[in-house]
């Protein structure tokens, strides 16, 4: 890749989203002499992030962004500046799955991404060397490039334009495309940006998601690379050095979650149909129904808490109990109350969320006359709570279901409660005959 011989003083991020703002922040800590600029066209998301209370929780995160916020991190709402005075831009945009038209349920949604793109061109007055950190499918960067090429020619009655993605023309560049996918898991971003297994320029992080998910096969990835041109051998690396794809990761849980893994698989199975590959369009199928199969759990949740909520399996199940009427009373130390509203509200209407939904402050306050408790993710404070103290709150017979292995089954039997969790028969720790 020929890359402009510019001098980096200043880079920006158009995306003040979970990966952007925390990608940035890290780079603003290890590279002080760098003006770190992260924009968004949300100024509510803006204002978060200027603010005492960020609108995502990484522990870690809070520190790094409120040492080097007003120094050399800054978060902002006016994009044109912080494009036209980076050198360096990434492009952190939500690229959802396709909700319409072609390839509705499982392509890419590249809408946001392709703004992103019409609006450097239209902007820039520079060489600029442009990183895609949205998760995109295969030859998203050659769509990117067509984009900032023509949209500049048209925009700014350029003659003769250089975009390059992956050659070896030696001539100075307008721009210069990269790919550069994140493998961060939500709950240790700010570890896995400081440590990383690995680094990647060019290529795309679908496979790593789909293994991640159940040990996809790498026949299935052979297959599109043979295809798309792509060589199995730098894909297989990429994702070996992953070290997610070891025990740590293929623990049972309540399902796979956040908002890349869930459109991932989906995507991979519709560039697989398009390359005429049924074959691993079916796997990839089968990953996404056997992690629907874990969100349909029919047990009432009474407290719960999420690392991210955007995307989590947690959504699901609780609009599934929300269908069969079941009362919800939900406590998260970390998620904002706003969020966990919007969320749950895509498929509810306001009466009956306020009817049989209670966001409540504390622990107590949530499993009081309560049923159950589900506990969705491993935080250390939901193994030091008084289980004892929650038993003499909750309705006869309590229950605890442990979507994530963490709690001490013996101890909370022997407190009262029946005790279910993901992947283990439930007798092996209910008393006094509650089985069902």
């Amino acid at each position: 890749v020929c890359i402009p011989d510019i001098m980096l003083s200043k880079v920006c991020c158009l995306g003040a989203g979970y990966v952007g703002g925390s990608t940035l922040s890290i780079i603003a800590h290890y590279c002080p002499e760098i003006q770190v600029t992260v924009v968004d066209t949300c100024d509510e998301q803006i204002k978060m992030w200027n603010s005492d209370t960020l609108p995502i929780y990484e522990p870690g995160l809070d520190e790094i962004v409120k040492l080097h916020r007003g120094k050399n991190l800054h978060f902002s709402s006016d994009i044109d500046k912080a494009i036209d005075e980076a050198e360096m831009i990434f492009i952190s945009v939500n690229t959802p799955t396709k909700n319409w038209g072609l390839g509705k349920g499982r392509a890419t949604d590249l809408t946001n991404l392709e703004a992103a793109a019409r609006r450097i061109a239209k902007v820039s007055r520079q060489p600029k060397v442009i990183v895609e950190k949205s998760t995109v499918p295969v030859k998203a960067a050659e769509t990117t490039s067509t984009i900032l090429q023509f949209e500049a020619k048209s925009r700014r009655n350029i003659s003769s334009l250089t975009i390059t993605t992956n050659n070896n023309d030696n001539k100075l560049n307008e721009f210069v495309v990269l790919s550069n996918p994140e493998f961060l898991a939500e709950g240790t971003a700010v570890n896995d940006l400081c440590n990383p297994d690995r680094i990647l320029i060019g290529g795309d992080s679908h496979s790593s998601s789909g293994k991640l998910a159940i040990e996809i096969s790498i026949n299935a990835i052979s297959a599109i690379c043979e295809q798309t041109s792509a060589d199995i051998k730098e894909v297989s690396k990429a994702i070996g050095a992953d070290h997610r794809i070891g025990p740590y990761f293929l623990n049972a849980s309540l399902g796979f979650g956040g908002s890349c893994f869930r459109k991932d698989i989906l995507s991979l199975m519709y560039i697989s149909e398009t390359l005429n590959l049924p074959e691993v369009a079916s796997y990839c199928l089968n990953l996404h129904f056997i992690n629907a199969f874990f969100t349909c759990i029919h047990i009432i949740i009474v407290f719960f808490s999420l690392k991210n909520i955007r995307d989590s399996p947690v959504i699901p199940l609780c609009n599934q109990l929300l269908q069969e009427q079941a009362e919800l009373a939900i406590y998260d130390p970390k998620a904002l109350h706003k969020q966990i509203e919007s969320d749950l509200l895509i498929n509810n209407n306001k009466d009956s969320f306020s009817q049989f939904v209670h966001i409540c402050s504390t622990p107590e306050e949530a499993v009081t006359n309560a049923y159950a408790i589900l506990i969705c993710t491993d935080w250390k404070c939901f193994q030091e709570y008084d289980y004892a103290k929650f038993y003499r709150l909750m309705t006869k017979p309590a229950r605890i279901f442990d979507g994530r292995i963490i709690l001490n089954h013996k101890q909370l039997s022997q407190i009262g409660f029946i005790v279910e969790a993901i992947g283990i028969a439930s007798e092996s720790f209910t008393m006094n005959g509650y089985v069902e």
